[in-house]
């Protein structure tokens, strides 16, 4: 795979790496495994197919516990899960190998169910990038758990309406998918929308999390859902009908930063009360 990116930096997979790469991948490697050995940090490095170049022990942990529960009977969401550390051809990553910029990063909220109970992980994720060779060999991660309840403050539905397993990334500022732009506050209509939550519900989210002056009623909620209905051509104004719409396109595995950050932060508040 030699697939060119912006600026010029070369997909390079790992029977084509040169004899510099396979070194740089080598000390990556025994950073990693010292690592491994004095902590229980989730780290990673995978290959541009997403197969694993290098785990440490606290990643092949979550990762035998997401195949066990892939394998157990009613959990084959979980499947999904798993492609965070080792699946090959996870889109998560394809969209990152593919999206242009070398630089970029992003974090990815899953939330898994275990024999103990569900869990909820965060992955960051940016490319492994040998700079001499201006080339990518992959990708490189780490992750952390949150506390569930955090989630459920936000998406406290999430897993009724789409199960668990599903990776659900962070989005930064407008949204675009399949050519539709949409500006931050009907992102985050529209993603309160994929929940199935009614306008009524969205107006008092937004009261509670996000006051004005002037509280919002059900009213503004529908005029904003309107116009997004005329981007996507559904000329009947069907809430149920553009539910189906931005499910189909992928919305609710893009949240709003605003509403990723809100599930953080609570964390990082309750870690520390």
């Amino acid at each position: 795979m030699s697939e060119l990116i912006t600026p010029p930096y070369y997909l390079v997979q790992p029977n084509e790496y040169s004899e510099e790469q396979k070194k740089f991948i080598e000390k990556i490697k025994e950073t990693i495994n010292i690592i491994s050995a004095q902590t229980d940090l989730i780290l990673g490095a995978r290959d541009v197919h997403s197969r694993p170049l290098i785990l440490t022990e606290a990643a092949r942990r979550l990762l035998e516990m997401s195949e066990c529960m892939a394998r157990a009977p009613g959990c084959a969401n979980a499947s999904r899960f798993s492609s965070c550390l080792m699946t090959e051809d996870d889109q998560e990553d394809r969209d990152l190998l593919m999206q242009g910029d070398i630089n970029k990063k992003i974090s990815v909220l899953n939330i898994l169910q275990c024999r103990d109970g569900m869990r909820a992980v965060v992955f960051d994720k940016q490319l492994l990038k040998h700079v001499p060779s201006q080339s990518v060999l992959g990708i490189f991660f780490s992750a952390r758990e949150i506390e569930l309840e955090q989630c459920f403050t936000v998406i406290p539905n999430f897993v009724l309406e789409f199960g668990t397993g599903v990776g659900i990334e962070k989005s930064h500022g407008p949204l675009s998918l399949q050519q539709v732009k949409f500006s931050e506050y009907e992102h985050e209509v529209c993603y309160l929308m994929t929940m199935n939550w009614t306008c009524r519900q969205i107006a008092d989210f937004f009261n509670q999390y996000r006051p004005k002056a002037v509280p919002r009623c059900v009213d503004t909620i529908y005029k904003c859902r309107n116009r997004i209905c005329d981007k996507l051509g559904i000329a009947d104004y069907s809430t149920e009908k553009l539910r189906v719409r931005l499910i189909s396109m992928g919305m609710h595995r893009k949240m709003p930063q605003s509403f990723f950050n809100r599930i953080l932060e609570r964390t990082t508040k309750s870690s520390r009360s």
